[in-house]
């Protein structure tokens, strides 16, 4: 390889080939290993390797639930008991999203350690265009080739780079947020609920509220100057922090009536969700809950829960993910909060404190799931007393 650049005269007249020098040996030391570390016999680079130059985008992705959607206890949980009573066939409908490298790598068999890095930095990356008709691989690949963003003039040292539309629209995110079980039934339908919305005819993509800009560098200093101080939120913003107030509730009426009961009735809208709540599973739902104290007066409770209900060819209402996934056959009914929805609810309780009422209303998001535990047996083998 040679190198040109300007010699400049320093430390005792020592010449130094500054800049272009120091670059080509960072490239080459560097990011020379880049040619060899990057990619798997099957051209994906993983993680550790886009985390020498991205830096900042990297650490954002490591706290997401992209980076632990294959190694996280609750799914390893649910694929292993849906593999087992799929005699191996949820393997295609899982790791589509869960590893989705194995739709490029036929690696369903999770044996490369790329497919375990979950939704890893490259496979979004080399996502060359979404085909929504194609639910069995709605993503077309372009694997060891230009990595692709939203940046329309990107260019870099390391690597090709491409502008694709797909980053910035939800279509992007589609490919897995709408998700048919093995019956072919839709258990998950983010992208069609925020499709249906104000925020979709309003332009307000996906990556609008899950991919806001926060501060930091899209490229490492050392390897690239860039102006911009920002880059996308790669943790996808799930914190508690931002979910805290997407649902408004307020008290419209707590009332007695003649005969001492106590009427409450509470308005809940999603004020702030581009998409129903809950969404995805239904495992998941959202409970309102009202409680009543007052002066010497025992604490009362009432829940009303909203979501989605599967049921299965007998009828039987499903909750587990695995159940869900493997024998659901029929939508019963979905309650969720539709986006700008409001929900009237009303409560009545038998009867109420005459001093000091308190009354709170409050709505939380509640997952149903399992893991696994680990136990000790203990079997006696024998004994001895003296």
């Amino acid at each position: 390889m040679s190198v040109t650049g300007k010699a400049f005269t320093v430390c005792g007249g020592r010449p130094l080939v500054v800049v272009a020098v120091l670059l080509a040996l960072f490239f080459t030391v560097g990011h020379g290993v880049v040619a060899s570390e990057a990619s798997d016999s099957n051209g994906y680079a993983t993680s550790s390797v886009c985390k020498k130059c991205h830096i900042d985008i990297y650490n954002s992705w490591k706290k997401s639930l992209h980076s632990i959607s294959y190694t996280n206890p609750i799914f390893k949980n649910a694929y292993s008991e849906a593999y087992l009573s799929s005699k191996g066939g949820a393997k295609y409908v899982c790791l589509k999203c869960h590893a989705p490298t194995s739709l490029a790598t036929g690696d369903v068999d999770v044996e490369q350690a790329i497919t375990a890095e979950g939704v890893t930095c490259d496979f979004c990356h080399t996502v060359e265009a979404v085909d929504l008709t194609n639910s069995e691989s709605p993503f077309k690949l372009d694997v060891g080739g230009k990595k692709r963003a939203s940046i329309k003039d990107a260019k870099s040292p390391v690597h090709a780079a491409s502008y694709a539309k797909w980053f910035n629209t939800s279509e992007m995110c589609a490919g897995c947020h709408e998700v048919a079980n093995m019956k072919g039934v839709k258990t998950g339908s983010t992208y069609t609920e925020w499709k249906q919305s104000e925020y979709a005819r309003n332009g307000l993509q996906c990556q609008g509220c899950h991919m806001a800009q926060v501060k930091g560098k899209v490229v490492d200093p050392a390897v690239k100057e860039t102006a911009s101080d920002t880059f996308h939120d790669h943790s996808l913003s799930h914190n508690v922090a931002q979910m805290g107030d997407a649902v408004d509730v307020v008290i419209l009426n707590a009332q007695r009536t003649e005969s001492g009961r106590l009427v409450v009735e509470v308005a809940m809208t999603n004020a702030k969700a581009g998409h129903n709540v809950p969404t995805g599973m239904p495992s998941r739902s959202l409970v309102l809950e009202v409680r009543v104290k007052g002066t010497n007066f025992t604490e009362a409770i009432q829940r009303k829960a909203y979501g989605k209900k599967l049921v299965d060819e007998n009828g039987k209402t499903l909750v587990r993910a695995v159940d869900v996934l493997t024998r659901g056959v029929k939508v019963l009914e979905n309650t969720s909060l539709k986006p700008n929805e409001q929900r009237i609810a009303r409560f009545m309780f038998s009867s109420a404190p005459k001093s000091g009422m308190v009354v709170t209303a409050s709505a939380y998001l509640v997952y149903t799931n399992e893991v696994s535990t680990e136990e000790q047996t203990q079997i006696l083998m024998g004994s001895a007393t003296k």
